[in-house]
């Protein structure tokens, strides 16, 4: 009897050891399962790795049939950002143009917040000139298409291997680094003189600064400056250099917003492009009612000289059917210098995510 309640007391105990057991290890894989949900990058708590992007879809119908009229998915941006630590991450931008046939890396750096209010980025990022060029997702500017001013004469979307120091304080902001400068052993204007980090020419070095302020919540205003030889040692070109600036200002006042911009280069030591200052400007203003935001906007620029400006007028509607998406349509009044119209009407549609 006495063995026979030995076996059963041995019995109940290897039961409740083992039963203790196997909860304490449902317990720890319950743990680590839900540690591995918080660093997943799709999941529900704190994640070192973010993702973002956005897109837009372009139709365009050229009414003086100076061009054929097309379609394009114009771009699409995918943005994957990962968090080091507090103070390190690593950012980036792959840009799919034209349906894919075009792939480009826009931005690849490390962002480094050596304080709270000033990091120090490292790698490929976009160049701090312009307005459109620092902010230009769909959803953010109006119209179908960017001003024709900043593509042209800032060039935007202008990227480049770059060394940027950032600062944020109070009402100030603030961006000042070197970078490879532009080549203009590449075509004949500004727009073809971007590196764009792809094995870029590095003999000539520049230097960028911006600075932005903030003087009411309803004004804000800068400039950018961007100053260097661009002959990357070629000859014939050793004397060539380019200083560039852009002023900028914005004007809200409750759903009524106006921007202006302008823009000149001055460039010097190139044969037949030393005496001209390609320059432009725009005035764009927008009033929100709802969803809807009619816009206006009066825009001229020159390239080269004067017999090549142009002068656009722009009327359009932007339709946000999402805070992130919205349906876009507008009609150009395109004049150039030539005498030639090229009025065009495009419709679009634009997201972020």
């Amino acid at each position: 009897m006495k063995f026979k309640n030995t076996l059963v007391l041995g019995a109940l105990t290897s039961t409740l050891l083992f039963g203790n057991s196997l909860e304490q290890k449902v317990a720890e894989l319950e743990s680590k399962i839900e540690a591995l949900t918080e660093q997943s990058a799709f999941g529900a708590g704190e994640s070192k790795l973010s993702f973002n992007g956005y897109a837009k879809v372009d139709y365009v119908n050229y009414l003086d049939r100076r061009g054929e009229d097309f379609s394009d998915d114009y771009r699409l941006i995918l943005a994957p950002k990962y968090k080091f630590s507090d103070t390190v991450s690593f950012i980036s931008e792959i840009e799919f143009e034209h349906a894919g046939s075009t792939v480009e890396v826009e931005q690849s750096y490390i962002e480094w917040k050596v304080q709270d209010n000033l990091s120090l980025n490292i790698g490929k990022q976009i160049v701090p000139m312009g307005y459109v060029n620092l902010y230009h997702e769909p959803t953010v500017f109006n119209g179908v298409n960017r001003p024709e001013t900043e593509k042209n004469i800032v060039p935007s979307t202008w990227y480049e291997n770059a060394i940027l120091v950032k600062g944020n304080y109070d009402k100030l902001k603030f961006q000042a680094g070197i970078l490879p400068s532009l080549d203009a052993t590449e075509g004949s204007s500004v727009r073809d003189w971007r590196g764009k980090g792809n094995k870029a020419k590095a003999e000539d070095i520049a230097v960028v600064a911006r600075v932005d302020y903030t003087f009411t919540p309803e004004f804000q205003a800068g400039f950018s400056y961007f100053m260097g030889d661009i002959g990357q040692n070629a000859v014939g070109l050793e004397d060539a250099k380019i200083s560039m600036l852009n002023i900028y200002a914005t004007y809200q006042i409750e759903d009524l917003k106006v921007k202006a911009f302008y823009a000149q280069n001055d460039i010097d030591g190139i044969t037949g492009l030393s005496e001209t200052k390609p320059d432009g400007y725009y005035i764009d203003a927008s009033y929100k009612i709802d969803d809807f935001v009619p816009f206006v906007r009066y825009e001229e620029y020159q390239v080269e000289t004067k017999a090549d400006s142009r002068t656009l007028t722009t009327l359009g509607l932007n339709y946000f059917i999402n805070p992130n998406v919205v349906l876009k349509a507008d009609y150009i009044f395109y004049e150039k210098s030539d005498g030639e119209d090229d009025d065009r009407f495009s419709m679009g549609v634009g997201m972020m995510f």
